[in-house]
């Protein structure tokens, strides 16, 4: 009998002792509390599944168990240790290389340098255009907040081969710095773009542009890690490659002074982000063990604008004068949510993998356009235009653009 209660005595102590060992080195058997915020649940499921499963190393288990906790007692450790910033990267990803190809040629035409130009307008033209945008994500659904500006520089040459048709190259400078809401971050991003453009005038009123562009862009993001006794910065750099391309289809109408252009335009934008790893700024203080991996990016746009500008053509003592008004309507035709696949990289094989998803894009909005474009002596021509988007969600967006045109033959 007494060799019955000493058998069931042991086992009952290497049950609670093997309890208690997978408690401490496991981690809290429940998960965090389920959030409205899908990227939330992935990442803080993932943790979980990642502190219960056995093999990690004692800082991960210890960093887990924090963050779990944290959760559970109602702080924001999974809001914290979620990369949703990573989907801004498509907000900063600047595909202006060929918006700015069409504003170059619907200078050339307010100019009057299009299909019925006659000697006076050279072959050869050098400029070169600066561009700025300022805009602000609200938070919304599963998008951080954040503030980006946007700026370009571009230098450009094209070329007349007959009356009918230009062709174009450009070369530009691109930076852009987000500021994430709430002191979550910031990401800066600078890179190249190159361009190829071209417009075809049918015939005197009808014609047609078409651009090409790729960008090569590097982005440094750095996101504050902030809850319960954590306190990191994770930073990263990550490369990007950017393919768009457009076409233009409109019509002059001219009528005294006046000229108006209703016009359509499609444009298509493919990014891609190469994977990376985080690196904590204390990799052995607390949170130090959750560092991130995030994978391979894609994302796709494409866009059906239709719209018309008014101008009309000021004669002065100096030159000529041209303001001009524009509206469009957009509609995006990719409106699908992007998700990204992460990874903590200290977690055991086989475990603390999750996704992060961006919310949809806007499909219908507007933009409205206004500035002047003038024409000088000896062949010199400029051009300042200011642009805001419209009925956007939870964006808003201004963005300013000049340039300066010299003929040289």
């Amino acid at each position: 009998m007494n060799l019955q209660l000493n058998t069931l005595k042991l086992l009952i102590i290497l049950v609670f002792s093997f309890c208690y060992i997978s408690i401490a080195t496991a981690g809290f058997i429940s998960p965090p509390p389920t959030t409205n915020n899908d990227n939330f649940n992935s990442l803080g499921q993932s943790l979980h599944n990642a502190c219960i499963s056995g093999g990690a190393s004692t800082a991960f288990v210890n960093d887990c168990n924090d963050a779990i906790g944290d959760a559970i007692n109602g702080g924001d450790a999974m809001s914290a240790l979620t990369p949703d910033e990573i989907t801004s990267n498509n907000s900063n990803i600047s595909s202006s290389a060929v918006t700015s190809s069409f504003t170059r040629l619907s200078a050339i035409r307010q100019a009057g340098g299009g299909a019925s130009a006659d000697s006076s307008f050279s072959q050869f033209s050098v400029y070169a255009n600066g561009y700025s945008s300022w805009q602000e994500y609200n938070q919304h659904n599963l998008n951080p907040g954040f503030k980006l500006f946007d700026s370009k520089a571009t230098l450009g040459a094209d070329y007349r081969f007959t009356d009918n048709l230009i062709v174009g190259l450009t070369s530009s400078y691109l930076n852009s710095d987000s500021q994430l809401k709430q002191g979550a971050g910031n990401i800066d991003t600078d890179g190249y773009a190159f361009a190829i453009y071209s417009s075809f005038y049918v015939d005197e009123n009808f014609f047609i542009d078409g651009s090409f562009a790729y960008s090569d862009q590097s982005h440094k993001t750095s996101r504050n890690v902030i809850y319960g006794i954590t306190n990191q910065i994770a930073s990263s750099t990550v490369d990007s490659d950017t393919y768009s391309a457009g076409f233009v289809t409109g019509y002059n109408l001219f009528v005294d002074g006046w000229t108006i252009t209703p016009s359509a335009r499609w444009m298509y934008r493919n990014i891609k982000l190469d994977s990376y790893t985080e690196s904590l700024s204390n990799p052995s203080g607390a949170g130090g063990a959750l560092g991130l991996a995030i994978g391979e990016q894609e994302y796709e746009s494409m866009t059906g604008t239709f719209g018309a500008q008014l101008s009309y053509a000021w004669n002065q003592s100096w030159g000529v004068l041209i303001p001009s008004f524009s509206a469009e309507y957009i509609h995006e035709f990719s409106n699908n949510a992007e998700v990204v696949n992460a990874r903590f990289i200290n977690a055991p094989s086989g475990t603390g993998s999750f996704t992060v998803s961006s919310s949809k894009m806007d499909t219908d909005y507007a933009s409205i356009a206004a500035g002047f474009s003038a024409q000088f002596s000896q062949g010199i021509s400029a051009f300042l235009n200011y642009e805001k988007l419209l009925d956007l969600q939870s964006v808003t967006s201004d963005s300013v653009s000049m340039g300066i045109r010299m003929e040289l033959d």
